[in-house]
């Protein structure tokens, strides 16, 4: 589980342009959201060439609201242009023959986001949502995206400068023998995964003992330390920006006719961290991403 103490949009690094269709099951905010895919994948979606407003600044729910209204709960055609540099899969996004994308630009809910997009269509659609006075156009003055998370990140860094020298460095766990070795005393196999949790602002977290890996079969291996993350009710608080949050959870050992497996924190709160599913391996020592 995470919580915010306080998103972006970086640089395409990976080409591979194809066409998929998904239904919407999360709408993060205005321009990202997730789909579960038809063999039951979640992608975490970051839409092309539009930008919308982050968390405090006006109308953040009014933008998101307005995504979720057009694609929440809906099968939608997602035209995917790569990954950004968060692993986000980049596309344009379309509901039966509406351009989603262009839609929130042109009913005043995103900027065209021109350092990443020189789409004509778009860039029109701007000018014209600017001049009617439409949706976010209303504001009198309104700070784009970028500028605000440049002037948050400025603000955060001198109170990081701050405070750094009162806040514990990250542990490396660097020997997986040696996490074995400790929890030995507890039970003979153990299941290690080592996890990374993607946040872009400084984030609390931390993991409720109701967190186990639900084997293919049903049956569920129960957690039994943690390293890098704090158990419940207690928090971590990492004060970092853009980056993986590290973290090593150790289980009890997997059965034998395990083949594969899922992470799953089942706790009664928004925002329970879960991974996709794993492969077995000969080693029982696992890297994965997690969500929620």
């Amino acid at each position: 589980m995470f919580a915010f103490l306080c998103s972006s949009f970086g640089n395409v690094v990976v080409k591979n342009d194809h066409s998929l269709t998904a239904r919407v099951i999360k709408i993060v905010d205005g321009d990202t959201f997730d789909v579960l895919t038809q063999s039951n994948e979640v992608i975490r979606i970051r839409m092309n060439g539009i930008d919308c407003p982050e968390r405090r600044q006006d109308y953040y729910q009014v933008c998101k609201d307005a995504l979720s209204n057009y694609i929440f709960g809906r099968d939608v055609q997602l035209t995917m242009n790569g990954k950004d540099r968060y692993k986000r899969t980049i596309a344009d996004v379309f509901y039966h023959t509406k351009n989603i994308n262009l839609l929130m630009i042109r009913n005043g809910f995103a900027w065209h986001y021109k350092k990443y997009s020189s789409d004509a269509e778009m860039a029109k659609a701007e000018v014209k949502a600017r001049a009617e006075g439409i949706g976010l156009w209303k504001i009198k003055q309104p700070v784009a995206p970028w500028d605000f998370r440049k002037a948050r990140k400025k603000n955060y860094r001198q109170l990081q400068n701050k405070i750094m020298s009162t806040v514990i460095a990250k542990p490396q766990v660097e020997i997986d023998a040696a996490i074995k070795a400790l929890v030995k005393q507890q039970v003979e196999h153990c299941t290690i995964v080592h996890c990374r949790f993607f946040t872009e602002v400084p984030t609390g977290i931390r993991i409720w003992a109701s967190t186990f890996l639900n084997e293919d079969d049903g049956r569920k291996v129960k957690l039994i330390k943690a390293f890098n993350i704090s158990i419940s009710p207690l928090w971590t608080h990492h004060y970092i920006f853009d980056d993986y949050i590290r973290f090593t959870l150790v289980f009890e050992g997997l059965s034998k006719p395990c083949k594969s497996f899922a992470l799953h924190e089942e706790i009664e709160e928004p925002l329970a961290f879960y991974s996709n599913p794993i492969s077995r391996n000969n080693t029982d020592v696992y890297t994965t991403e997690v969500f929620c």
